[in-house]
């Protein structure tokens, strides 16, 4: 019982200061939502980009070229013609994606 005694105490002397001191917890609040808020937003983004599961049927067999040297029509013949990389998609933007309906994650 003593112990929450105790840290009702400190809560209590912790208000005290804060309500003393304003200016200062206005800048402690304001720092960490701002931090609270840029991490949050990064993590948004890398999560859009990077993790989310996107839609396909057999994600073990997506093949990430990261720096293709071939060019659009070259892809669209690989697409078309079928074989190892049927479907292909394309992500990019150099070219449009001809990817309606699919998606491709990067791994």
């Amino acid at each position: 019982m003593g112990d929450v005694r105790a840290r009702h105490q400190d809560v209590r002397y912790g208000v005290r200061l804060m309500a003393h001191s304003r200016a200062f917890t206005a800048m402690v609040v304001l720092s960490l939502a701002l931090g609270i808020g840029a991490v949050s937003t990064v993590f948004a983004l890398i999560n859009a980009i990077e993790i989310r599961t996107l839609p396909v049927a057999r994600p073990d067999e997506l093949v990430w070229l990261k720096d293709p040297s071939f060019s659009y029509p070259v892809f669209r013949e690989i697409r078309d013609r079928g074989g190892m990389f049927a479907p292909a998609c394309l992500r990019g933007t150099c070219a449009p994606s001809p990817c309606a309906g699919t998606a491709s994650r990067n791994r």
